[in-house]
């Protein structure tokens, strides 16, 4: 006989500025977060009140990536990482305890605001959360709330100019 280990999982809800993400064309991604490792995707939609449940997980590290609808686009919104041992059934929240400060800024391209950008923060620290992200609205404006004070990399993907980044500090 081979001894099957039972799988674990990974429940609970997902937030977006301060709200729980129902029902909004909100994906939720599960990817194994160990280089080397075979490739592990799945994906749900989170329900009428935000919650969430990824079931039969391997034990290891993955990035729990919150999507955001933007039309017909679909943006990370947040991601974070979690541990999940074997038969493990981890209850943890995505985006309900990010920090106090937040980002605003306008994307121009060659003077002009750029719409439909898309920008992406990465903590230049350790933390749980690895990326916040948010496209551009009509005037080229972004915001991105619940951030820690540090540093990031600010990643800018417009579909018309080249993509570019820098880092910033937040306070």
């Amino acid at each position: 006989k081979i001894p099957l280990s039972r799988g674990g999982s990974i429940s609970g809800v997902a937030f977006l500025d301060g709200q729980p993400a129902a029902n909004q064309s909100i994906l939720i991604n599960l990817e194994r977060a160990q280089a080397g490792s075979a490739s592990f995707n799945k994906s749900m939609q989170t329900d009428g009140a935000g919650r969430f449940k990824f079931a039969e997980l391997p034990a290891g590290s993955f990035i729990l990536n919150l999507m955001k609808r933007f039309g017909n686009q679909g943006v990370g919104a947040i991601a974070k990482r979690v541990a999940l041992a074997e038969g493990q059934d981890l209850v943890v929240n995505i985006g309900d305890d990010p920090g106090p400060t937040a980002l605003f800024g306008v994307v121009r391209q060659g003077g002009a605001p750029a719409a439909g950008a898309a920008v992406s923060l990465n903590p230049a620290f350790n933390w749980d959360y690895t990326n916040f992200g948010t496209m551009t609205d009509s005037n080229g404006e972004y915001h991105i709330l619940g951030l820690q004070p540090g540093s990031y990399r600010v990643l800018v993907r417009p579909t018309s100019i080249a993509a570019g980044g820098q880092t910033l500090g937040a306070n």
